[in-house]
């Protein structure tokens, strides 16, 4: 058993031990293994400037904001996703060995035999005032290391062969290859020259972009979008030739040195000059011939660095594009789903729908308010925003007066902000070749359209009158109440009576033919044209309707319209007859079968006797009487 003694000087010991052991770990500086194995003492996002020299070649690169250049040997842009991850993988890299001076001395062993006296590599990082350098020896034994020495320590140490082998071979390696330093996004003006063809000169606005070579013409959006795609995804392919340390001027380098790469004034196929940054910088660049031994690349240089370089042909072929490929040749630039109305009007017709936007229907408003199809009302419109132009003007006084011709419309569009009034006629510009002459007076401008480009019946007759639906007639057939039908030579009349029954008021007496009538019933219950031949007709003649070979008028129950004359003309060769419901201007084409059935007698006579037929004529007098009452026109009843 222990005694008293020794048992408090055990307790003060352990007391002690604890007490040390308290004040390392909590009172005491630590220091992590990162920091204590990692090569650099400071973390790659905090270098501001770093240099490497080998035996080949030196660069020194510093930072500018979150990007890097190259300060030396000649200033260049510097690819900063490549210098990143270089130095982030530098900062990783930790000290696997340790051989102290002490241990080299014993070995007899110095620096040169770690091939440090004429290091493979120099590698120096600064951090404001702070510099690290990292000298690269030799291999070590074993493979896949190298010796380094650091600024920081006079030991050896052996660290990974990354450190060596992801250094640069050549300065280029590090040289930013894109064509542009920034976003296309903030690229404002593009300039183009090409020998011997108009300037191209696009502007963004904020319109969007447009040609300020042509008057300020609006630019066809996917066209230019393709040239910054273009532009942005060309990258240098090698670097060529760079200019001595002090030579900034590039007039003088491609005068002097240009010449073997044509990219001499003379030589040159292509010029551009981009400005970004608020067109507070600009980028000249101008193409040479093509690259020997190497195709589908050519020589540019550049005024970013006045380097000499070789790229991929295809941005030279989408600068070479030129304004009419720029150009936009659509002359209405909204879309149809913005349009709420529009209006054609010539000296002989005149035609408006107007859009619901509760409802998202059409309308027919004019010439009168007309059952419209919303599939037919898109289609004009599309039809409209779609015509392009092959050429375009400035407009003068003399087109401004060609606007109140005979054979011109005036096209008025409405769009939720926008009111636009255009004239369109048709002109003959070479032989046998017809087109249309648009001018818009607001935009200063006359298009001219090819006709081959658009529809053959575009602005006739038939082009608006398919908008209109294609339903004449719908009268349930339960709401009729007396239906007749009178030709050259006769006139049929059935009444329906108090029992509901059809009865036959002309000829009378006769009998109904039921099968008959029921057909036409059921026909007049939802009466469908199979075109619409027009709206406005000029001579009703030509449609074979004055007068009409038949006529239907129908009596219904209809409060708001109790009578109704359908008139049709006579059948046409292929069988169809054209319609018209009298009051209305449109006029339609039946199908051959409708009008079969509406050809047909529904009234059959049974009589001979005199004396029935003089009951016949009494009772078709009181029903003449009966119809004059209603307002049906009898004039040419004889």
């Amino acid at each position: 058993m222990l005694s008293r003694k020794t048992t408090i000087w055990l307790f003060i010991l352990l007391a002690v031990i604890s007490a040390a052991t308290w004040v390392e770990i909590c009172l005491l500086p630590g220091k992590t293994s990162d920091s204590v194995n990692s090569i650099l003492s400071f973390t790659p996002s905090s270098i501001d400037a770093f240099s490497i020299k080998t035996a080949d070649f030196f660069i020194f690169c510093t930072k500018a904001g979150n990007s890097w250049k190259i300060d030396e040997p000649v200033k260049y842009r510097a690819d900063t996703s490549r210098v990143n991850f270089v130095l982030d993988t530098i900062s990783k890299i930790s000290k696997e060995e340790r051989i102290t001076r002490r241990q080299r001395k014993n070995r007899k062993l110095n620096l040169a035999d770690y091939g440090l006296v004429s290091p493979r590599a120099q590698l120096l990082f600064k951090k404001e005032s702070k510099e690290t350098e990292i000298q690269v020896g030799a291999d070590a034994p074993g493979g896949g290391k190298v010796f380094i020495l650091t600024s920081d320590s006079t030991d050896v140490f052996v660290v990974d062969r990354i450190i060596f082998d992801i250094l640069p071979v050549a300065k280029s390696d590090f040289r930013e290859r894109a064509l542009l330093p920034t976003s296309i996004s903030d690229i404002s003006e593009i300039e183009i020259r090409q020998p011997g063809k108009d300037l191209v000169h696009l502007k963004r606005t904020d319109r969007g972009w447009h040609l300020e070579n042509l008057s300020d013409i609006k630019a066809y959006e996917p066209a230019v979008e393709a040239l910054l795609r273009s532009i942005q995804n060309s990258a240098v392919d090698e670097f060529i030739w760079d200019p001595p340390h002090r030579e900034r001027n590039l007039a003088r380098i491609i005068e002097e040195t240009g010449a073997a790469y044509g990219l001499s004034l003379g030589e040159s196929p292509l010029s551009a000059s981009l400005k970004y940054n608020g067109a507070r910088e600009t980028i000249e660049f101008t193409f040479g011939k093509s690259v020997p031994n190497s195709p589908g690349k050519v020589y540019v240089i550049s005024s970013l660095d006045n380097s000499i370089f070789s790229v991929g042909q295809s941005i030279l072929d989408a600068l070479k594009m030129g304004s009419e490929t720029f150009r936009d040749h659509r002359i209405f630039s909204f879309r149809s789903s913005e349009v709420s109305y529009i209006s054609f009007e010539s000296a002989k017709s005149v035609f408006a729908m107007k859009y619901d936007k509760q409802l998202s229907t059409w309308s027919i408003t004019r010439p009168a308010r007309l059952p419209t199809s919303n599939d037919a009302a898109n289609s004009l419109i599309a039809s409209v925003l779609n015509l392009n132009d092959e050429t375009v003007a400035d407009i003068d006084p003399e087109d401004l007066s060609q606007t109140n011709g005979t054979d011109t419309f005036k096209l008025e569009i409405q769009t939720d902000g926008k009111h636009i009034s255009t004239y369109i006629s048709k002109s003959q510009y070479t032989n046998e070749t017809d087109s249309l002459e648009i001018i818009i007076p607001e935009k200063g401008k006359r298009f001219k359209v090819d006709q081959k480009s658009i529809s053959e019946n575009f602005l006739s007759d038939g082009w608006f009158a398919s908008i209109r639906d294609k339903t004449i007639l719908a009268i349930p057939p339960d709401s009729i109440t007396s239906i007749s039908k009178r030709t050259v030579n006769e006139t049929e009349v059935a009444l329906r009576d108090t029992a509901e029954e059809w009865i036959s008021a002309k000829p009378y007496p006769a009998a109904i033919e039921t099968n008959s009538l029921y057909k036409i019933l059921a026909s007049v219950s939802k009466l469908e044209a199979s075109d619409i031949k027009t709206l406005f007709p000029s001579d009703k003649t030509y449609f074979d309707l004055e007068p009409p070979a038949i006529e239907f008028t129908i009596s219904s129950k209809s409060g708001e319209n109790p009578i109704t004359i359908l008139q049709l003309g006579s059948p046409q060769p292929d069988g169809t007859v054209y319609a018209q419901v009298k009051g209305e201007d449109s006029i339609f084409s039946l199908p051959e079968d409708t009008s079969k059935v509406l050809s047909a007698n529904f009234v059959t006579d049974i009589t001979n006797n005199p004396a029935e037929k003089e009951i016949s004529n009494n009772n078709e007098k009181s029903t003449n009487k009966s119809a004059d009452d209603s307002g049906v026109d009898r004039s040419n009843d004889g």
